[in-house]
């Protein structure tokens, strides 16, 4: 018991260290707490001709090995508009933007607030980055996602089409 320890009774008290030394009450020491980091993603639906556009987290980083649609991450929460005016979304000239959702999700060492936006696209599909696909709505169950993707899915996958 580290507030009260029956060292009296204990069958280890003449090997015991600690209690010859006379620092039993010293015991566990607490090592420092784990910094949590909080981390804001924005995660764009682009869609056109009834297709995703989805990418497999490669790095070594959370959630590698699963997929995702394209993902803007910031260091602060982002609204909708400031979202708008990012360079990258602006070279996309993306008039559809709407806000779909938001979650919370905690994991280890950090949080991550996430906000889901669709975007109707029917031209400009080059333009994505090439280290994703675009894969048929209806066959998006057969992709592996973060549960933060997967809790959103469920909730709101009929308002993507829309």
């Amino acid at each position: 018991k580290p507030r009260q320890p029956q060292c009296d009774t204990c069958p280890l008290m003449k090997k015991c260290v600690a209690y010859h030394l006379n620092i039993v009450e010293d015991l566990p020491i607490k090592l420092k707490k784990t910094t949590v980091k909080t981390r804001y993603f924005s995660y764009l639906f682009f869609i056109a001709n009834n297709k995703l556009w989805l990418r497999k987290r490669t790095e070594k980083d959370i959630w590698q090995h699963l997929y995702e649609p394209f993902l803007i991450e910031t260091l602060q929460e982002i609204s909708l508009q400031d979202l708008r005016k990012t360079p990258l979304l602006q070279s996309f000239n993306i008039k559809g933007l709407k806000h779909k959702g938001q979650s919370t999700q905690r994991l280890t060492h950090q949080v991550i607030h996430a906000n889901f936006y669709s975007i109707k696209q029917s031209q400009n599909k080059a333009s994505l980055p090439a280290d994703g696909e675009w894969v048929l709505l209806e066959e998006i169950n057969r992709y592996a996602f973060p549960k933060t993707l997967v809790s959103f899915l469920d909730k709101y996958y009929i308002l993507l089409e829309h």
